[in-house]
């Protein structure tokens, strides 16, 4: 939380003892000390009646120190809930709001607020939920089931896909196949999909009943060319084994009433630096997570950021989107459906309007407006 003339009001730090330490500092970034009474009533307010000595996790009251007991500043608050390492911690809002995310899915929203001062002298949090960390990846074992293309009448090996050398039996075999083939249930049910080398699709499709973590299940996998014409259906048995998404970043609504939580995902195949992004909403006032999430396949990488905004300024119904940059587009994608809504194309208009090379690594919303920023070239780009 920082004061935009100078002052750097506080820091909070999670601690390995998954207290959160809000740390009030009444230094200049120059290096200068103010007066404590200058400090704490004109530029951070201080709640907390005494400062205690580091909580232990005891049920009894911390101690004071000495120094603490003889009226000195008070340099730390403390925020006390989480039973586990804490993940995330930032601030949101205008900096009087503190939002933490443990290793067990806790989300805390703390108001820094005097109503919220236990006895105990530490912080509760106002809000509370709790997000599914678990997340599954599939592991693919040995040995094939190939359904498409059929064996040839009276062999072991699948027909060849050359019109030209069909017998009448094998077209009517292929024929009665693909009547029965829906390719929106495959597309629509598909968990993820890979370019293979020659051009061709291969989709996903996992069973309506998901494995539990250690059991393995029936997947059909599906490779089509330009999306209508089909190559081959294999099935194979997948592995469930359990992984533990990453919570990155957070965003507060403008109505204060919900939060867009933003975590990471392990790809749900071993697929190389490749994940999925997953964005859920957290219902403040009401204390709970909506089912619908926003889920996008993405490149991972140490380098790789994921820049994103919520608005309720897109038509034309005015609804709560989520709109992220990937590469040098904007994709918006609703928050009811979770569905995508548009793409906004950057490359064009990055060529036309900026001279150099702009590489875009931020996106905001201001008013009516998208503002696409890049750090790099100190440019600014803005479409309404």
């Amino acid at each position: 939380s920082f004061e935009l003339f100078g002052f750097q009001k506080s820091f909070a730090i999670g601690a390995a003892n998954v207290t959160i330490v809000k740390w009030n500092s009444n230094q200049t970034l120059d290096g200068r000390k103010e007066s404590m009474s200058k400090f704490r009533y004109v530029y951070c307010p201080i709640i907390s009646t005494k400062e205690l000595s580091f909580p232990s996790g005891s049920s009894k009251p911390p101690a004071e120190s000495a120094k603490e007991r003889s009226g000195g500043h008070i340099q730390r608050e403390f925020h006390y809930e989480h039973k586990t390492k804490i993940m995330l911690l930032q601030y949101i809002g205008n900096g009087t709001r503190l939002i933490s995310v443990d290793s067990a899915g806790h989300i805390f929203i703390w108001d820094y607020i005097s109503a919220l001062l236990k006895p105990s002298l530490s912080f509760k949090p106002r809000y509370k939920g709790r997000l599914l960390l678990d997340t599954p990846q599939y592991i693919p074992q040995k040995g094939v089931n190939t359904k498409f293309p059929p064996f040839a009448p009276g062999t072991t090996s699948p027909i060849q896909l050359n019109p030209k050398k069909l017998s009448r039996e094998e077209r009517l075999m292929i024929e009665e196949y693909l009547q029965n083939l829906s390719l929106d249930a495959i597309f629509n049910d598909s968990i993820t999909s890979e370019k293979n080398k020659d051009g061709s699709i291969t989709y996903i499709v996992p069973p309506k009943s998901l494995p539990e973590y250690g059991e393995a299940a029936t997947f059909n996998e599906y490779t089509f060319f330009e999306e209508d014409r089909l190559l081959k259906h294999n099935q194979q048995f997948y592995m469930a084994n359990k992984m533990i998404a990453q919570v990155i970043g957070v965003k507060l609504s403008k109505q204060r009433d919900y939060a867009v939580v933003q975590m990471l995902l392990p790809h749900c195949l071993p697929k190389p630096n490749f994940g999925f992004l997953e964005f859920v909403v957290f219902r403040m006032e009401e204390n709970r997570i909506n089912k619908i999430k926003v889920r996008v396949e993405v490149a991972t990488g140490p380098t790789v950021t994921y820049p994103f905004e919520i608005t309720e300024n897109v038509e034309p119904f005015d609804l709560p989107y989520v709109c992220m940059l990937i590469n040098s587009n904007i994709n918006v994608y609703s928050l009811l459906t979770g569905q995508q809504v548009k793409i906004v194309p950057l490359t064009n208009d990055i060529a036309q309007h900026v001279q150099t090379t702009f590489v875009p690594d931020g996106i905001y919303w201001w008013q009516d407006r998208i503002l696409v920023r890049s750090k790099k070239y100190d440019s600014l780009l803005w479409y309404k």
